[in-house]
């Protein structure tokens, strides 16, 4: 399987790019925020891969970080939804906004997405709501650069948590701060994401 690709960018469209890698140009399926952080046409470019084998075709979906790679394969485990549905929601709005609304049940942000319908939103936040925190802390290096009073470790971890999911690091820092006021530390690391998206999505 096919897991990351390095080459030079040689198309771009609405939603894939070609990228050429030793001479083979690779078709790649990507969000509008993956195609929005990927460089030139003619420079490197860098993609994390998903890899769909079917019996008539070998499809390639490519990320520019791996906590949107990891919620595209989240989003393909809930029923009725599958690539192209799992795309155009990751397309429809900021990767951070889109975890903070999964996070605070938001249902009416989510049915503004292409493709999803209020039953769509809704078992999207009861499936995925839980998930998210624990999902940003596997994907989380173990090494926090930023300690926030009251919190120590966790209170670090959160925050780089949030600043890999395209928050500002000022905000990130508020929202955590507001977690270690009121949750102890103690608590397992996926509750303090958790607790902080919430914030953040209430803000």
């Amino acid at each position: 399987m096919i897991a990351r690709l390095v080459g030079v960018l040689l198309e771009r469209a609405v939603d894939h790019v070609v990228i050429d890698v030793g001479g083979v140009g690779f078709r790649v399926f990507v969000s509008g925020v993956t195609g929005g952080a990927l460089p030139a046409i003619g420079e490197v470019a860098t993609v994390l891969i998903h890899t769909q084998v079917r019996e008539d075709a070998i499809t390639l979906y490519g990320f520019a970080s791996a906590v949107e790679r990891e919620l595209f394969r989240t989003l393909l485990k809930l029923s009725g939804i599958g690539p192209k549905n799992a795309m155009q929601i990751l397309s429809g709005m900021p990767l951070g906004e889109l975890v903070q609304a999964i996070a605070a049940g938001d249902v009416d942000r989510l049915v503004r997405l292409p493709g999803v319908g209020r039953k769509t939103a809704e078992r999207i936040t009861v499936e995925l709501r839980d998930r998210i925190g624990v999902l940003t802390s596997e994907l989380g290096d173990g090494a926090a650069s930023t300690r926030v009073a009251g919190g120590g470790r966790l209170a670090g971890e959160t925050v780089d948590a949030l600043v890999r999911l395209g928050l500002p690091r000022p905000r990130a820092d508020r929202a955590v701060r507001d977690v270690a006021a009121r949750l102890p530390a103690s608590a397992p690391l996926e509750d303090w994401i958790r607790e902080a998206l919430r914030g953040v999505a209430g803000s």
